[in-house]
């Protein structure tokens, strides 16, 4: 198995297995070259352990999929990584930003669909869809996928965050965050909430756990009741259409709280 640092693709089969002391020592050396670990809060492609490491050419990456602190699945691949604003300018630590890829493992494009692979690719670098912010100690946290940020009053929220909060309340037992339009603000933080069996769950409440721990801006301004939240085959949300079913019928987001 090659260094890191030469940029190598080594292989491991697939299904949980223990770090060989091979691996432990590159471990090792990655750390002692000036590696730094990141534990994001969400998935991104191929990884959910990230090592990152300054160097000339920029941040290098070393992705690892985990299964758990010691047992891996998967591979072990090293390739550059970044983060952009929208006009794919980067950013600095601190301030979020779309994760980028490349390497001999990123995708080749989307079957049949030109257009879609340009975008994705532009620049030489895939574009994840996922938003990302590196601390001071080289953490990355992933914020949100950048399609799901609500931009409110100027201000971005994360739908991630503001889900992590309301499905703690009482007789919650699933919430989708989606923005709104509102012809003031451009968007409205609007909780779609599925009440566990039997429950009745108080709107005024959702806000106000909501606004206990979370910026006011971040707060919900519509609560919404659904019975089961739409999701695909393999179980993911599907917001885009929640945010339909919305736009459908206005009158079910209620008041503006």
């Amino acid at each position: 198995m090659s260094d890191a640092s030469e940029g190598s693709t080594p292989g491991r089969g697939l299904g949980p297995v223990d770090p060989s002391a091979g691996e432990r020592r590159r471990f090792e050396r990655w750390a002692a070259q000036g590696g730094r670990i990141g534990e994001p809060q969400a998935a991104v492609p191929a990884a959910t352990v990230i090592l990152l490491r300054d160097t000339a050419d920029g941040l290098e990456t070393l992705m690892l999929r985990r299964a758990s602190k010691l047992a891996f699945a998967g591979g072990l691949w090293v390739f550059p990584g970044g983060r952009v604003d929208d006009d794919d300018r980067d950013v600095v630590p601190g301030v979020p930003g779309e994760i980028l890829v490349r390497g001999p493992q990123v995708m080749a494009g989307y079957w049949d669909d030109p257009a879609a692979t340009d975008e994705a690719l532009r620049g030489g670098w895939m574009h994840t869809g996922d938003v990302g912010v590196l601390d001071a100690d080289g953490h990355l946290a992933i914020v949100d996928r950048k399609k799901d940020i609500i931009i409110t009053g100027g201000e971005n929220v994360s739908s991630l965050e503001v889900e992590q909060v309301i499905a703690r309340v009482p007789g919650v037992a699933e919430v989708a965050v989606v923005g709104v339009p509102d012809e003031k603000w451009g968007e409205n933080v609007c909780a779609v909430i599925v009440p566990t069996a039997g429950a009745t769950v108080d709107p005024d409440a959702v806000v106000a756990t909501a606004r206990a721990e979370l910026a006011g801006y971040k707060s919900p301004r519509h609560v919404v009741q659904f019975d089961a939240l739409p999701k695909n085959a393999t179980g993911k949300v599907v917001k885009a259409e929640i945010r339909s079913r919305l736009l459908a019928d206005p009158t079910v987001l209620g008041i503006r709280r």
